[in-house]
């Protein structure tokens, strides 16, 4: 294997540590010229004091350059992926990789911007069980992962985790059932990067994208039994498929997107546009259910079993 060139590993080290951390959804304060200490891990630190910026974890024992970061919290200590995955076309491959390298309005929108409990979720539960028929063990299964929260308005958060699995965004939407129209929409703050995604397995072969939270959540109960190596994505909408970068980016394992969005002009919409924009995959339309059921979505589809 061919050894980096130092101008592509002096790229990734150029990517600003403080922007990138927060992309990753950490907030810092200014606690001095030029120093940074995360709000929700006070024991992590950025400073631009030397030549090149170091962070310093102390409750891990980790210190370094960005890249150092990287290796020691995302790719097990490989320094090629860490290289690769702070680049976007410095190494030569068949696919594009995610650069972190955010601009002031992006980083500040990493954060979401609002309280809720992934404890005390009870109208959630009500709403997927009774409204969606969602069944108990489902629900459970989502919640146990850290993916279901409720805020304080009662409103279902369905929650969006980095490949670190921290908080970084989520989609809302009401739980009173006797409204016919809900509040729908992305939290303030949400890193747009990111959408609700469901890991099944460790190395993903393939992507199954859908529009809404709920879809994904159907499509899971209905074919749980089958499902193996896979990673589940919802884009929060159908126009939304530069999310699916994203993701291709951090598992360069995925080699399918099988596309699983509405039975409508939407859907189709998004399928072709998955397919002109994402050609280095195999790209498939796993609508055939919803044609052949007459549904629009797996919600739907769920429902008339």
């Amino acid at each position: 294997m061919p050894l980096l060139e130092d101008e592509i590993i002096n790229k990734a080290k150029s990517v600003d540590l403080k922007s990138f951390l927060e992309s990753q959804g950490f907030n810092f304060i200014e606690e001095s010229t030029n120093n940074y200490r995360s709000k929700e891990e006070h024991t992590l630190v950025v400073t631009y004091k030397y030549e090149t910026p170091i962070y310093f974890w102390y409750k891990y024992g980790q210190q370094g350059n960005i890249i150092n970061y990287v290796m020691s919290n995302i790719t097990s200590n490989d320094f090629r992926k860490a290289v690769k995955y702070l680049l976007k076309d410095s190494i030569n491959s068949t696919r594009q990789t995610l650069c972190y390298k955010k601009n002031s309005a992006e980083t500040k929108r990493a954060s979401i911007d609002i309280k809720y409990s992934t404890n005390e979720i009870k109208h959630v539960y009500g709403y997927l069980c009774k409204t969606r028929g969602i069944n108990a063990k489902v629900i459970n299964e989502f919640i146990s992962k850290g993916l279901l929260g409720e805020d304080e308005r009662h409103n279902a958060l369905f929650l969006h985790l980095n490949e670190m699995n921290k908080v970084v965004g989520a989609d809302k939407c009401g739980t009173n059932s006797y409204i016919n129209t809900r509040f729908k929409g992305v939290v303030s703050g949400s890193n747009q990067n990111y959408g609700f995604a469901y890991k099944i397995g460790t190395k993903f072969k393939n992507l199954m994208v859908f529009e809404a939270p709920i879809d994904l959540i159907s499509y899971f109960q209905i074919n749980q039994s089958i499902l193996h190596n896979c990673l589940l994505l919802s884009t929060g909408g159908s126009a939304k498929i530069n999310i699916i970068q994203t993701y291709i980016s951090i598992y360069e394992s995925i080699d399918t997107i099988c596309v699983c969005t509405d039975n409508d002009d939407s859907g189709h919409k998004a399928y072709m546009n998955i397919k002109n924009q994402y050609r280095n995959c195999n790209v498939m339309d796993g609508r055939q259910e919803l044609r052949s059921k007459g549904v629009k979505d797996f919600n739907e589809l769920l429902m008339k079993r």
